[in-house]
């Protein structure tokens, strides 16, 4: 409503050339109708496309968001774009897929927050927010099909179709937040501690895990090689982590110093952010491969 009184607005300042253009289209006044209809909304969704950040923030404020799951679904992807500008389309699936890592980085902050702050309300907070990310997933699923049954040229349907698999990595980093609160419900539910050093691994793991998503988003944003570059190091930094900390685990094991049950679901989660820097990691290798395309 706001996007259609702000450019009806715009029209109708500029309504003599918008009458001029408009009769010039046919002589017949239902076609004239037809056609004003058209045009007013493909213009006024080209012309407000660079804003649609600031639309999704003033709607927010007229219309105040009560809990993060009702900010969980798409907010851009606009059908109007696709006949449009199929590059703008494309863009709008760039921006919801950033909008889908940010949920899901959400998670993972809220997966840490449970086991460093022994906090459960964060449970159902990570569980909320997966309902959105796979939400997001089957919407841009059905957007990009959309796109590309207008026809798009091989450069736009290349990044198109890397943007589509970015979105299946996400999908996964936000699966292994949910199997990390899992972990987390099974370890209260059954009065697991952790050791101090177990913490402090932990901790360790998940700033590296976490600084490896953060860069992989930014890479694809900015389409910046070198964050990409810093991911695929991060990735080999995590892989070592994974492997020194389980060794390091299954040794307290053995002394004793940490139970059975605290010792699988410590591997279990060693193992889960270890895959969550694996899909991180092809993000960037996505961000380098559009990059190259955009030279």
């Amino acid at each position: 409503m706001l996007f259609n009184v702000i450019g009806a607005t715009i029209f109708l300042a500029a309504f003599p050339l918008f009458k001029d253009v408009i009769v010039s289209t046919s002589g017949d006044i239902s076609r004239q109708l037809a056609n004003a209809h058209t045009i007013f909304n493909v213009t006024n969704t080209v012309m407000f496309l660079p804003f649609v950040s600031l639309f999704v923030w003033l709607i927010r404020r007229i219309v105040p968001v009560r809990g993060e799951a009702m900010a969980a679904g798409p907010i851009y992807l606009d059908l109007k774009l696709i006949d449009a500008s199929p590059a703008a389309a494309v863009d709008a699936v760039k921006k919801e897929i950033l909008h889908m890592g940010t949920l899901a980085a959400s998670m993972l902050r809220d997966v840490r927050r449970a086991f460093e702050e022994n906090d459960p309300k964060m449970i159902n907070e990570v569980n909320q927010t997966e309902k959105g990310v796979n939400e997001i997933n089957r919407a841009i699923t059905s957007y990009a099909s959309e796109i590309w049954q207008r026809g798009l040229s091989s450069d736009l349907s290349t990044v198109l179709g890397s943007y589509v698999n970015g979105v299946g990595d996400i999908e996964r980093i936000g699966d292994h937040a949910t199997n990390l609160i899992e972990l987390y419900e099974y370890k209260i539910d059954h009065g697991v501690e952790f050791s101090s050093l177990a913490m402090e691994e932990f901790r360790d793991m998940f700033n590296a895990v976490q600084e490896a998503v953060r860069l992989s988003f930014e890479s694809l944003d900015e389409e910046n090689v070198e964050k990409a570059r810093e991911v695929d190091s991060l990735e080999d930094e995590v892989d070592r982590k994974e492997k020194t900390l389980r060794k390091n685990h299954i040794t307290r094991l053995n002394r004793g110093e940490c139970t059975p049950q605290g010792g699988v679901i410590f591997i279990d989660i060693l193992s889960n952010l270890e895959r969550v820097c694996d899909h991180a990691h092809n993000l960037s290798f996505i961000a380098i491969d559009i990059s190259r395309l955009h030279r």
